[in-house]
């Protein structure tokens, strides 16, 4: 399982969640651990910090507490996955040495699950990105990675069902309206 760590955490996080709304939205998610979300933009007015913006987003820890910036000229889709690759680093205990790839495949999973996609059956990657929220590069990425299978699955499963059934009855299963 060492291996499927990533994917194993992120389907774990999914299924201790009691409703997703209209998708997974990172800020809205149940989290045992202190995290707050917030853009680089408010960080700097707080701080009286300059005006650079080091990167799509970064985790500050302070007094116990995880303050996990992102940058709020992206569009909603990458706002979400970067958030996602920065509670990936958060969950499985990243350090300094904090490694993408690990924090990248959490994020994937994270916001395109293995059950759900599994369960939409053969699907265009428009498909994926409306139905999940997710940009085509992340849907791609989706389509094209192992399929693996979690003790979370049917869990997972449910907090889907009912978006899984207007999809394959041709409704809108996902209306996005996220706050940022």
């Amino acid at each position: 399982m060492n291996d499927l760590r990533p994917e194993y955490e992120a389907a774990r996080l999914l299924a201790s969640q009691h409703r997703l709304g209209s998708g997974v939205w990172v800020k809205e998610l149940t989290l045992e651990d202190r995290v707050l979300f917030d853009t680089f933009e408010n960080y700097r007015r707080i701080c009286h910090a300059g005006d650079a913006v080091p990167c799509e987003g970064c985790t500050v820890k302070v007094d116990g507490l995880t303050l996990v910036l992102y940058n709020h000229g992206w569009d909603v889709a990458r706002i979400n996955y970067t958030l996602a690759h920065e509670l990936g680093h958060i969950i499985l205990h990243h350090g300094e040495d904090a490694d993408d790839s690990e924090a990248n495949r959490f994020a994937s999973a994270l916001t395109v699950p293995f059950a759900p996609l599994r369960a939409l059956g053969r699907v265009s990657e428009r498909q994926v990105a409306d139905f999940f929220g997710c940009s085509l590069t992340a849907a791609s990425v989706a389509l094209r990675r192992p399929n693996i299978v979690t003790p979370y699955d049917e869990a997972v499963l449910a907090l889907y069902a009912e978006r899984i059934r207007a999809f394959k009855s041709g409704g809108n299963p996902l209306d996005i309206s996220y706050d940022l």
